[in-house]
């Protein structure tokens, strides 16, 4: 049975004055961009009714990142070359939403003048809006280092559950001499209650053979107790390392190494890595691939508490131009009602950079992509759904009968490319049991689209990177399997088959394009990702089917990704 669904009813104006059942087909329906504001509690209000927070803490899918803003370059108070604020190495901030000793951000750094590792010593900076960050009042930098034998590197910021302390974690590396204790390399913590006065810092995880080495940590509490995760750079393909423990400070019962699966989609080695524990539990993080001379980025999800990551590129940013990604880390700003997370991704070289720089940005998470399995408001409303940022075509199909699509709401005209699409009980259909095609231009090659089902047929797909009748990417149902296939001269070239999918009414069928990167959603959940350049220039986007039970589509959604 069908949930209740309820449509606006408009004014001449255009303004929404009331929500009505509706009767007839199922789906999701497009409200007008102005009707939706966000209220300050973080909910949605359409048009004076208001709806819960659209975006909780639990729902946010880091492998759909974006930037939401330009790169900014921060400068950070190097205590080593003032006139050279903006060569870190990396920073990573942590966030208190009313402030915590008198800030909102928390920052840990790591100056690296001339790449000079002598200098990669942990600094502390602290910010209101993220940005512009200084040293607090009666703090000198660094807070250690440098150290008598070797290097210290990659430290990394968090808070004690109860926020009463900030720990700072970082890298003892021998530099040819021996740590005390015997060790070649050792994690370091230190604590603070206030950000200025540290404690003595004590060693956890030594190694005495240097090929068990944990660069760039993550310490994080994980519900029960504490958790590293790291890179074992001295172990071959330099796979992910991970300890435990269950005490109620992170200096003591840690367990043995254990390696969580985190396969590179590529083959590559990974070298530096941030992790944190998300409001819902699962593990986020972000990760560079490659060595020393940096990488690209890539988003990872543990949902089993960081033994068993996803891994996906981060396609947001590419490769840096000139140059190279470095150590990347996630900020999370959560106040209990909404949740952002904020970018901070350090560079080698390229766009005029000597050495390094550490580059902010906010991340969002477009809604239009999730717009089915997501939004608490249009759960209320039956997936009712407003065209977002990026967004150039919409199309409810609610015109009368015909033997052709026309034009979408958003005005693009759509063409038939084989055989016959047309308008049937308001939804788009194939007119006829054979290969019928239909597509529009949303404008960019970079492009992310969705449909809903309204009836299942025989086949059907959705199409993206359409170059002509022969060549085109598609996402759907064959009869027996949904499948990703590329179509090369009229053949399938590739073919991906996705077990566990069975189609139902209402369902969303989502692509998103990105470069050379193509994500397959859905229901509103990334199910896939491919790196395949076919086509990726091309604009067009559309729906096939064919057989003998016609399929009907509803609410086509495309735009820029």
């Amino acid at each position: 049975m069908l949930p209740v669904e309820l449509v606006g009813v408009f004014d001449n104006a255009g303004n929404l004055v009331s929500l009505a059942p509706k009767t007839g087909k199922p789906g999701p329906k497009i409200f007008k961009p102005a009707l939706l504001t966000t209220s300050p509690s973080g909910g949605v209000a359409i048009n004076g009714l208001a709806f819960p927070n659209p975006f909780t803490p639990q729902e946010i899918d880091i492998h759909n990142a974006r930037i939401a803003e330009p790169l900014l370059t921060l400068s950070l108070p190097s205590p080593y070359y003032p006139g050279q604020p903006k060569d870190h190495a990396y920073g990573t901030p942590v966030y208190h939403p009313s402030g915590w000793n008198g800030y909102k951000f928390w920052m840990v750094g790591a100056p690296f003048p001339g790449s000079n590792a002598a200098y990669e010593n942990p600094c502390i900076y602290v910010s209101n809006d993220g940005e512009n960050f200084s040293v607090p009042a009666g703090l000198t930098n660094p807070i250690f280092g440098p150290p008598a034998v070797g290097n210290y590197s990659d430290p990394q910021i968090c808070f004690s559950p109860d926020y009463s302390k900030l720990y700072v974690i970082w890298v003892w590396e021998n530099g040819g001499g021996t740590i005390p204790g015997g060790y070649s390399y050792a994690l370091m913590i230190s604590e603070s209650t206030d950000g200025v006065t540290w404690a003595t810092p004590q060693v956890i995880n030594g190694q005495a053979n240097a090929a068990n080495r944990s660069d760039s940590p993550s310490l994080f509490w994980n519900g029960n107790g504490w958790t590293v995760l790291y890179v074992q750079a001295g172990q071959a393909g330099t796979p992910l390392g991970k300890i435990t423990t269950s005490s109620t400070t992170p200096y003591t019962g840690w367990g043995a190494v254990t390696t969580p699966t985190m396969t590179h989609p590529l083959s590559r080695n990974w070298w530096h890595c941030y992790f944190s524990r998300a409001a819902d539990g699962q593990v986020i993080g972000m990760v560079q691939d490659n060595n020393n001379d940096g990488g690209q980025l890539y988003t990872c999800s543990s949902a089993d508490g960081g033994n068993t990551f996803t891994v996906r590129p981060f396609t947001a940013i590419p490769a840096a131009a000139g140059g190279n990604w470095y150590r990347p880390s996630l900020c999370i700003c959560s106040d209990g009602v909404k949740q952002e997370i904020i970018g901070y991704f350090s560079r080698i070289g390229g766009l005029g950079i000597t050495n390094f720089q550490v580059q902010k940005a906010k991340l969002a998470f477009d809604a239009h992509l999730h717009f089915a399995a997501k939004a608490s408001v249009l759960d209320m409303v039956n997936r009712q759904v407003s065209p977002g940022r990026g967004i150039t075509v919409w199309d409810s199909f609610t015109r009368a009968n015909a033997a052709v699509l026309g034009n979408a709401d958003s005005g693009q005209a759509w063409t038939t490319q084989t055989g016959t699409f047309g308008i049937l009980s308001n939804t788009a259909n194939n007119q006829t049991t054979n290969n019928n095609i239909a597509t529009i231009d949303p404008g960019f090659s970079n492009c992310s689209v969705e449909v809903a089902l309204v009836t299942i047929g025989s086949a059907f797909n959705l199409i993206c990177n359409f170059q002509d009748s022969g060549n085109f990417w598609q996402f759907g149902w064959n009869g027996a399997q949904m499948q990703l296939q590329k179509i090369v001269a009229g053949g399938a070239a590739y073919t991906f088959t996705f077990t566990g999918f069975t189609p139902s009414v209402g369902d969303i069928l989502g692509l998103v394009r990105k470069g050379q990167f193509l994500a397959v959603y859905y229901n509103g959940r990334l199910i896939d990702m491919i790196q395949d350049a076919a086509f990726a220039n091309s604009t067009l986007v559309g729906l096939q089917a064919s057989g003998a039970t016609a399929t009907q589509f509803d609410n086509f959604i495309a735009g820029q990704a």
